[in-house]
């Protein structure tokens, strides 16, 4: 009896962030993609190696994951994948018990709520920053008119001075 094996898809949301591709090997072997799409195999019971990775600017990879499983007959297991934050850090994979397509639902839309979150908190924050920014740019140039214009009074005085 085999073992089905669901890699958990990607959200829209997360493909928009973080884009490239995610490879799944198994075994050694690149077995596929993993895309919108919950990435479905079955294998025969014992030990298996599953390398997940990142595709990234010229043609590099980024995420290296890598995790041993052990397959047992009709016990199926869902695999989620998680990319690095930063290019050089490794990704992540979690291995679970798959219960059902409804809870992979459930998951797939709560992944899409965090990264969608995340996402919204690190525009409001770069937001904030523009605006300190610009903002102390402003200040600046105030503080360069007025010494440009005290400079302009004080030659000016010291130019009528002397004559």
């Amino acid at each position: 009896m085999d073992t089905k094996i669901v890699f958990l898809r990607r959200t829209k949301k997360e493909i928009e962030i973080f884009g490239g591709e995610v490879f799944i090997d198994l075994d050694g072997k690149n077995i596929g993609i993993l895309g919108l799409q919950d990435f479905i195999i079955t294998l025969k019971s014992g030990v298996h190696n599953i390398k997940m990775y990142k595709s990234h600017t010229y043609n590099t990879f980024i995420g290296n994951a890598e995790v041993e499983i052990t397959v047992n007959n009709g016990e199926d297991l869902l695999i989620k994948y998680s990319p690095p934050m930063i290019v050089n850090q490794k990704g992540h994979i979690v291995v679970s018990d798959f219960n059902s397509f409804v809870e992979v639902e459930s998951l797939v839309k709560e992944k899409e709520k965090i990264i969608t979150n995340d996402d919204n908190n690190a525009k409001q924050i770069k937001l904030e920053q523009e605006e300190k920014s610009r903002d102390s740019i402003i200040i600046f140039v105030i503080i360069m008119v007025i010494c440009m214009v005290i400079y302009w009074v004080v030659m000016e005085s010291a130019f009528n001075y002397t004559f």
